[in-house]
């Protein structure tokens, strides 16, 4: 009797220690549509923030963080670690990238491209990259960046290989990789594939989806804000996805994605764009 007791007490020792098969993560992505000297109504920031914290995602990724408002709206005790894309210097704004985190930041690097084309060149745009430590001792690299709003692919391109650039220099070669931005690109571009085959990265919307559904971003035929923001820029209207989670695994750690949601579609808008909501597994 006394063996099978010790037998039990073992077997439920060993389960105890036994390291989680899975790991849930939750992402969120959103332009916040902070263009300096351009738009008004910044008390969407803290509607925003508070918004975002109601869906309780894991790391919030956000583009066109310029100001300082919308940087001290852009904070929350709830995700204690946060990293900046690259600073202004030498250009008027800096990059407006932003990385939230509940969990805690092991490293950050960034990147600032090197080409951009018109009025993109006001805002030294780049890319930031950090390592987070997830519980149980599992790291995942992560990336927020925002890619020139020109249409000329051979820019997108030359960011997208600084990008890969970037995650090959000071990521972790051993932790699945998640990217997120306003890319700037639609699904049926020529930089679409091009991404995914030089970042080696899945899109968690199109895995989700992988029928029609479109699933917009920007639709300046719909949102408000976009279509007037058109109009002030003497810009024609659209509608496109252009917004990405993506994923990669790495060699001892697979993530896959489970669920993609465009959120923040319904009146009151936050942005010119929609955010997009991506859950995993990772193990």
């Amino acid at each position: 009797m006394r063996s099978f007791i010790f037998a039990i007490y073992v077997l439920a020792t060993v389960a105890i220690a036994q390291p989680a098969l899975s790991f849930p993560l939750k992402v969120l992505q959103l332009n916040t549509w902070g263009v300096p000297l351009m738009v008004e109504d910044t008390f969407r920031y803290g509607e925003a923030m508070r918004r975002i914290e109601e869906r309780s995602p894991d790391v919030i990724l956000l583009e066109e963080v310029f100001s300082k408002k919308g940087k001290r709206a852009f904070h929350s005790e709830a995700y204690p670690y946060e990293a900046e894309g690259p600073s202004a210097f030498p250009r008027l704004v800096s990059s407006g990238v932003r990385v939230l985190s509940r969990y805690p930041i092991l490293h950050t690097a960034q990147t600032a491209f090197r080409r951009c084309h018109g009025t993109d060149c006001l805002s030294r745009k780049g890319a930031v990259l950090v390592i987070l430590e997830l519980p149980g001792g599992w790291r995942l690299n992560v990336v927020a960046t925002h890619l020139d709003s020109s249409d000329r692919v051979n820019i997108h391109l030359s960011q997208l290989a600084q990008i890969r650039s970037l995650v090959e220099r000071e990521g972790d070669p051993n932790a699945p990789l998640v990217l997120g931005g306003d890319l700037n690109f639609k699904e049926d571009s020529i930089e679409y594939p091009y991404a995914m085959k030089m970042l080696q990265t899945t899109d968690a919307w199109r895995t989700v989806h992988p029928g029609a559904d479109p699933g917009y971003t920007d639709d300046s035929f719909e949102n408000r804000y976009g279509h007037d923001y058109a109009l002030k820029t003497k810009s024609p209207l659209s509608r496109g996805r252009i917004d990405y989670v993506l994923s990669r695994s790495s060699g001892t750690r697979h993530i896959t994605p489970i669920l993609a949601n465009v959120i923040f579609n319904e009146e009151p808008l936050l942005s010119d764009h929609y955010g997009v909501e991506a859950s995993f597994e990772i193990d």
